[in-house]
């Protein structure tokens, strides 16, 4: 799942504003940084896949 998928989700289904969420994945990319490097490389070939 993408950030903006996330975002969508989020706000359609738990009603949290995209703003809240944003920070919140801008915070955590700060803190994960290996946790992000590898979600990032496993999300590309799915990325290119739907293109």
């Amino acid at each position: 799942m993408s950030k903006d998928e996330c975002v969508e989700a989020l706000a359609k289904h738990a009603n949290i504003e995209p703003v809240i969420t944003l920070t919140v994945w801008e915070e955590l990319l700060k803190e994960n940084k290996a946790f992000f490097q590898e979600y990032f490389q496993a999300l590309s070939p799915r990325q290119s896949s739907v293109d």
